[in-house]
């Protein structure tokens, strides 16, 4: 769809029902109906708390009408955090597609007797799924007459190999981030992923009486014979581990995917283009952005709120989007936000809004999502503090930026 010019600040003009007015209110530019003229008021009024300090930037979207409704410092690239994840969502369900599945194979090694463990970069595999896939290479063992006994090697050689993402910090990974590698396991946060994931994997194998050894990192023969497979895992279900809990090892495999599908190296700048490219071909604006990784942990990463609320209305309008737009967390009920809008004046916009957070240690809190308000409009939002003030409690800040997204769904006026 195509998004509505950026409209130049000049005074404040009469406010004429059904007409498209045009003002400066608290050096935040407002442009809508007159509609949504009382909830632009109330962003920017809302916008005054301390708590947000100065460091911020706003844009909000009448998705229904197809209008600007507020921004204030709409365009200012900030630290994005876990918004951040808004982004790389949006660019695997356009590269990949909701229905695209995760492939996991295990195929016979170089020599008699070994197996290797190919990752296929599904995010979200299990250990339940490692336990069928074991079940079925043991009945092509048996059904082939091959030995019982096996050594199991691995093959993670689908990504580069993996680096910490520019910006993130020393302590980041394991602890909030595996290292980015196409053989992983859901929840498993690990530096050497695949050969903890292979480790797992010949313990199912254990399990079901085969006498399975632990091998090496080995480059699989080029079209080697498959033994077993397991592609259960797609997309949608991705977004569902994605989205929710905001879980960080999700995003960078599915960024790595995107860069894979777009033909583009499977490294971190790779990944970045091929996001990017994305979201220009779809008319979102990218000026000014800098994208450094898919979760949102790096302090190199730069979004604006223009760009965030433009990748949401598109969400909000595309078929396709629907899955993604069902897995945003829901304020006061679900995901990060079942402890968000607890109190007044955001406690009215409970259910109403549907959202992903995003923090970082003491300096950023966002908060970038979509909510309908009473008169049946749907606005897409977005809030990006910077530089937050040390002088107030960090769910200071959060509840400032819930009585923002409540002022945008209108129930706080």
């Amino acid at each position: 769809m195509a998004f509505s010019k950026w409209i130049r600040r000049i005074s404040a003009l009469t406010v004429v029902a059904g007409v498209v007015v045009v003002t400066a209110v608290g050096g935040a530019t407002i442009a809508s109906a007159d509609t949504d003229t009382a909830t632009a008021r109330s962003v920017v009024s809302s916008l005054g708390a301390p708590a947000l300090g100065q460091t911020t930037g706003t844009y909000v979207y009448n998705v229904t009408q197809g209008e600007k409704v507020v921004a204030r410092g709409g365009i200012r690239p900030l630290i994005p955090a876990s918004t951040m994840k808004v982004i790389t969502a949006y660019a695997a369900v356009r590269s990949l597609g909701n229905d695209y599945r995760f492939t996991t194979k295990v195929v016979m090694g170089r020599s008699p007797g070994s197996l290797v463990l190919v990752g296929g970069g599904d995010p979200v595999l299990s250990r339940g799924d490692l336990s069928v896939l074991a079940k079925r290479t043991q009945s092509w063992l048996k059904k082939s007459g091959a030995s019982q006994t096996v050594r199991v090697d691995f093959d993670d050689d689908l990504f580069a190999a993996p680096t910490n993402a520019p910006g993130w910090e020393s302590g980041d990974m394991p602890a909030f981030v595996s290292a980015v590698r196409p053989l992983t396991l859901l929840g498993l946060y690990s530096t050497d992923t695949s050969r903890a994931t292979a480790q797992a994997f010949v313990g199912a194998l254990q399990q079901r009486g085969v006498t399975a050894i632990m091998g090496d990192r080995v480059k699989a023969k080029y079209r080697a014979a498959r033994v077993a497979r397991f592609r259960a895992n797609d997309v949608t279900e991705a977004l569902g581990a994605l989205l929710p809990i905001s879980e960080n090892n999700v995003a960078e495999v599915l960024f790595r995917q995107v860069a894979k599908r777009e033909k583009k190296p499977a490294t971190w700048a790779g990944a970045a283009d091929a996001v990017t490219s994305i979201l220009m071909a779809d008319g979102i604006r990218t000026k000014g952005i800098r994208i450094m990784d898919g979760s949102g942990l790096s302090y190199a990463n730069r979004l604006t709120a223009r760009t965030l609320t433009e990748t949401l209305t598109l969400i909000a309008t595309r078929s396709d989007m629907s899955p993604l737009r069902e897995m945003l967390p829901i304020a006061g009920q679900s995901g990060t936000l079942r402890n968000r809008f607890g109190q007044d004046p955001a406690r009215c916009a409970q259910g109403k809004v549907t959202a992903k957070t995003g923090s970082l240690p003491l300096t950023v809190s966002t908060l970038a999502g979509l909510a309908r308000g009473d008169d049946g409009q749907q606005r897409a939002f977005a809030i990006l503090v910077n530089e937050r003030p040390s002088g107030f409690a960090w769910s200071t800040t959060s509840a400032a930026i819930d009585a923002v997204a409540a002022a945008v769904q209108g129930c706080n006026r």
